[in-house]
């Protein structure tokens, strides 16, 4: 049985006295099969939002920052991005810089240098996610004195623009 023959019998099974009209059967079929696909597609983005989270509670690591001068910090934390360089001097100076996001959405941007003759030192900022955002940005890149470098990673790594309006 073809769905042409289907249509007047369920059309007639719902309201006898009404004539069949195929657009409003197709039409109400078009509607229940999106109706169908817009609660699956609900599902599908729950499903995708409830992996997520997993996902970004994995993420998360401890972290044991011993700074040079200043208290141990200990966190769990996601790497939000990185960078190595070696400054230009006579003397290069091997630098590493870091920002790290713990589960409350606080930040800690590290800074660790080593001269050749293996002296190391580590530093860290902690920034309160309940600051202005570009203010949070400009501690991070207070905390790295504003290098180029880390301007040129923050930029091409999370996107960063540094432009603060003022009223």
């Amino acid at each position: 049985m073809t769905y042409e023959h289907l249509g007047p019998v369920i059309d007639r099974g719902i309201n006898p006295d009404r004539e069949y009209d195929p657009h409003m059967a197709a039409l109400r079929h078009v509607t229940a099969a999106l109706q169908h696909y817009a609660n699956r597609r609900a599902a599908m983005d729950s499903a995708i939002k409830a992996a997520s989270v997993a996902t970004n509670q994995l993420e998360y690591r401890p972290i044991t920052v011993r700074q040079s001068r200043g208290a141990t910090l200990k966190f769990q934390g996601k790497l939000l991005c990185e960078t190595e360089f070696d400054t230009r001097n006579t003397d290069p100076i091997s630098i590493a810089l870091q920002l790290w996001e713990t589960p409350t959405g606080t930040w800690i941007a590290t800074s660790r240098s080593e001269a050749g003759d293996g002296h190391t030192e580590l530093f860290a900022t902690v920034v309160d996610p309940d600051v202005d955002q570009v203010d949070r940005q400009c501690s991070v890149m207070e905390a790295w004195n504003w290098h180029h470098t880390a301007r040129k990673m923050v930029r091409q790594q999370l996107g960063w623009r540094f432009v603060k309006e003022i009223a």
